[in-house]
């Protein structure tokens, strides 16, 4: 039983949760860059915090399926066909032998999800099947390669019921995006005027972009404070060069930094950045650490242990 690829981009790698408990090593956790839609899919399926799945950044996939299976699509629109048929995101469809899945060039978002009932069976490595190109670790190979056309992704199809989310969980990534923030024990050390700049401007989605970071554009943060000794780097962390320019650092991100951190994004804004394509802008706000802890508890309580 396998999904055959027939055509993908460097873009497109194998994700679970991600690998924790090495970074004291300079190994990157990785995981979803969009923990929302992925942990949708799991839900759906019936996998939990044991699955897996491709996570299909600006679509332009392929592939073939060899066998019965359960599968599922989560976040970004790519206008899916499966077995030439409409394949829209967020519902669960029963694959038959010689389907063909493809996606277009996403419409609505830009990272999708797919799953399949019983995940994809590949050995872990540090615990986990996360795709690390910087490691070179993770993903079907091993090696934290992407996958690629003529690869074959094993999976046991196990019986699934058909599944959809509900439609009051579907996020639009089309909508103007709120970042908030937790600040950090550095918060203070900026300049309150450069404050009244991030929190009074709009920004914008740059083109320097990757599972490692999100550099926003904007109104430059002025006077800056100097870089320090280099720390741990929290996922989220709002990090602040010397151009003024923030950069929110996501799931491949190195392991330690220098540059002053504002705070920490929250995780679901952090998930609905990673939808968000060069140009989208983006506002900035500050909220307290007991609110973050309620939504991620309550996402933790709801999800399992995927949040």
């Amino acid at each position: 039983m396998s999904l055959r690829i027939h055509s993908s981009s460097p873009l497109h790698t194998l994700q679970d949760f991600g690998r924790f408990g090495y970074q004291d090593l300079g190994v990157t956790a990785c995981g979803p860059l969009d923990a929302h839609a992925y942990a949708w899919a799991q839900k759906a399926l019936g996998t939990n915090n044991r699955g897996n799945a491709l996570e299909l950044i600006r679509g332009g996939f392929v592939g073939e399926f060899t066998k019965p299976t359960e599968m599922i699509l989560t976040g970004a629109d790519c206008e899916a066909t499966l077995g030439n048929r409409p394949c829209p995101p967020w519902v669960s469809r029963s694959v038959k032998p010689g389907d063909v899945l493809k996606l277009g060039n996403p419409k609505n978002g830009q990272v999708c999800y797919l799953a399949v009932a019983g995940s994809f069976l590949v050995s872990p490595q540090y615990s986990s099947v996360a795709t690390s190109r910087r490691d070179r670790i993770g993903g079907p190979h091993g090696d934290g390669s992407a996958v690629g056309p003529g690869d074959e992704l094993i999976f046991q199809s196990t019986a699934q019921k058909k599944a959809y989310v509900p439609q009051r969980y579907i996020p639009d990534y089309s909508k103007p995006l709120g970042l908030r923030f937790v600040p950090g024990y550095q918060f203070e050390a900026f300049d309150p005027q450069a404050i009244r700049v991030l929190l009074g401007a709009s920004y914008e989605v740059s083109t320097e972009i990757s599972r490692m970071g999100y550099r926003l554009r904007g109104p430059a943060l002025p006077n800056v404070p100097v870089a320090g000794l280099s720390e741990p780097i929290a996922l989220g962390s709002v990090q602040v060069p010397p151009d003024g320019q923030p950069i929110i650092l996501n799931r491949d991100r190195q392991s330690l930094g220098g540059y002053p951190k504002l705070g920490v994004i929250c995780r679901k804004d952090l998930g609905f950045l990673s939808q968000r394509k060069p140009g989208d802008k983006v506002s900035w706000h500050i909220t307290t650490l007991e609110r973050a802890q309620e939504e991620f508890l309550a996402s933790k309580h709801f999800f399992g242990e995927f949040l």
